[in-house]
C-alpha cells in the first residue's frame, strides 16, 4: 500500500501520513525540535506502506525571526527529510519532494495566513476541530497540524495524481 506524508517542520511542527484513498493513517505534532518519539511514532505508523512519498516543507528564513526558532524549523526539517531518506532507501530522490511554502500553499489554494489553512482543511472535510489541537490543553487549533495534513494531501496530488 502506498503512502503520502506531508511535514511541516516549523518550530513546532506537525507530520501527517495518509492512504492512497486520504484516509489518515496518522497526525502527530512536534513539542520540540527533533522530537524523537515523534518520530519514531512515524516510522512504526509507516510499516508495511511501500511506496511512501514525502512532502516535506522547505523552512524559509524570515528576517526578524529568532535564531533558536530557526535553528528549531532546520533541526526538524533535516530530521524529517533523513528519515525520510532512509525509509526511502537509494532512490529516496524520487519520493522525497521539498516544495518552497510559495508553492505548495498555491496549489492548494490556500494564503500565507494560517487560518486559511485551518479553514481549508476543515472545509475538505480532511479533519475535525479536534484533531487540529496539538493537545487536549491547547487553546487554539494548530495551524501546523492543518498545513500537515495539507501537505500531505498535496504529496497524493502530486505523486499520486489525485484530490
Amino acid at each position: 500500500m502506498t503512502a503520502f506524508v506531508g511535514c511541516d517542520p516549523g518550530n513546532t511542527g506537525a507530520v501527517c501520513a495518509i492512504r492512497e484513498d486520504g484516509t489518515a493513517i496518522g497526525l502527530a505534532s512536534f513539542r520540540r525540535a527533533m522530537d524523537v518519539p515523534v518520530l519514531s511514532a512515524v516510522v512504526q505508523a509507516l510499516k508495511g506502506f511501500d511506496p511512501i512519498y514525502w512532502a516535506i516543507e522547505k523552512p524559509i528564513t524570515v528576517r526578524g525571526n529568532a535564531v533558536r526558532s530557526v535553528a528549531h524549523q532546520w533541526a526538524n526539517y533535516g530530521c524529517v527529510y533523513g528519515l525520510a531518506a532512509y525509509l526511502s532507501g537509494d532512490s529516496y530522490k524520487e519520493f522525497v519532494y521539498t516544495p518552497e511554502p510559495a508553492a505548495w500553499k498555491a496549489t492548494m489554494r490556500v494564503t500565507a495566513d494560517k487560518k486559511s489553512s485551518i479553514q481549508k482543511v476543515l472545509d475538505m472535510g480532511w479533519a475535525t476541530e479536534k484533531d487540529l489541537f496539538a493537545s487536549e490543553r491547547a487553546r487554539t487549533m494548530s495551524a501546523d497540524r492543518a498545513e500537515a495534513i495539507l501537505l500531505s494531501h498535496y504529496c497524493r496530488k502530486i505523486f499520486g495524481g489525485g484530490l
